[in-house]
């Protein structure tokens, strides 16, 4: 079924390949503009002492993976449940539900690591500072991983919302919240020590704050990669739960 769901994918972006091409290029061109040029005069360095524009660069690409991510699964859960097109007719595929939330997961996170990779490529020609080669190797496989948790989020609210003002509500929220409070543009360390402790654990900004770690440090904590993993994988059974009971199948 990923084999299925991918070239369906090829497929629309092949009768789309403007809109496709535009979201590659333009997108992280715009995100460095209003972040990097925006940021790096109130924020020269980070309290690690990386300059702001290397510091915020796999933050960026997370965003752009998370848009990116939004709107597949947006597409192929939520819009094609609530307007009676053709998910329900893939439930219906012989295959269980589990498999049919992992394929739609996995067929999701490579096509959103080939954007994010891209979105590299073209972020790189703006950076001022260095950008290390091992960036190209590292940073997707986290993003991997915190699209892992992406995925599973939108999938439960495509399952669980009814109207699509509702679910327009839930993802500004979830944006806002995915931008100031996970560490994509400013450091966690900058909010008070309770608030920045409760973001620091939460498996969603795990991620990012170990990716960092990683890059400018080159220390591994495992745990927090464990973490998210063992959470998207539950996050897992239990959207399959969800989506079993919603389609009473």
């Amino acid at each position: 079924m990923i084999k299925t769901l991918l070239v369906r994918r090829i497929w629309l972006i092949k009768h789309r390949p403007m809109t496709t091409l535009m979201f590659v290029l333009f997108l992280p061109a715009l995100l460095y503009i209003f972040i990097v040029m925006g940021m790096k005069n109130l924020v020269v360095v980070s309290l690690n002492n990386v300059p702001y524009d290397l510091w915020v660069f796999p933050g960026i690409i997370f965003l752009f993976s998370l848009s990116s991510m939004f709107t597949i699964i947006y597409r192929d859960m939520f819009g094609f449940r609530v307007y009676n097109q053709s998910f329900n007719l893939l439930t219906l595929a012989p295959k269980s539900k589990f498999h049919l939330i992992i394929a739609i997961l996995a067929s999701s996170i490579i096509e959103s690591i080939i954007y994010a990779f891209l979105a590299m490529i073209v972020l790189s020609f703006f950076i001022e500072s260095p950008v290390d080669f091992s960036f190209y190797f590292i940073i997707p496989i986290f993003t991997t991983l915190f699209l892992l948790l992406i995925g599973n989020i939108v999938i439960t609210l495509s399952i669980l919302t009814e109207r699509v003002s509702s679910f327009i509500y839930f993802i500004i929220i979830f944006f806002i919240f995915m931008i100031l409070g996970t560490g994509i543009i400013f450091e966690l360390d900058f909010f008070p020590i309770g608030i920045s402790n409760i973001l620091k654990h939460n498996p969603i900004s795990m991620p990012l704050i170990e990716l960092r770690n990683l890059l400018f440090t080159k220390n591994l904590d495992l745990k927090f990669v464990t973490i998210p993993l063992a959470v998207s994988i539950i996050w897992i059974f239990l959207n399959t739960a969800l989506i079993k009971k919603k389609l009473k199948q």
